[in-house]
């Protein structure tokens, strides 16, 4: 049953991709889908959904996206992608902060490897 639920997530995700221009709408679907691929263990299929909509992809949902886009580079073991995913991940939202109660410690790893804070500081 749950093989069948995943199975038509993903495929849900794949077939928005196609369809109109809602862009709230196809991107939180596509997250979910991916979300639920990583919960999954298909680290290798979540590439292959996420990439076709950053560039449409809303404000809401960009953080989740290159989060789980970081974390599918660092599982398949391609530290440049996951290294460039997490910098454009903190240029987009210079507020982002792992989860310490859910993140897996590479994704630590990889957040702190980068300076997110300011090195003058006026006021």
């Amino acid at each position: 049953m749950k093989k069948i639920y995943l199975l038509s997530a993903f495929f849900a995700g794949i077939s928005l991709l196609s369809f109109g221009q809602d862009k709230g709408v196809e991107s939180a679907a596509v997250i979910e889908a991916s979300r639920n691929l990583y919960n999954a263990g298909r680290m290798d299929s979540i590439p292959k959904v996420i990439t076709p909509i950053l560039e449409v992809i809303d404000k809401d949902n960009i953080s989740e996206a290159y989060k789980l886009l970081a974390l599918s580079y660092i599982f398949l073991d391609q530290q440049e992608d996951a290294e460039a995913a997490m910098l454009t991940l903190l240029k987009k939202n210079n507020l982002f902060q792992p989860n310490y109660e859910t993140d897996p410690t590479e994704l630590f790893n990889l957040y702190n490897s980068y300076r997110t804070w300011p090195i003058f500081r006026l006021g």
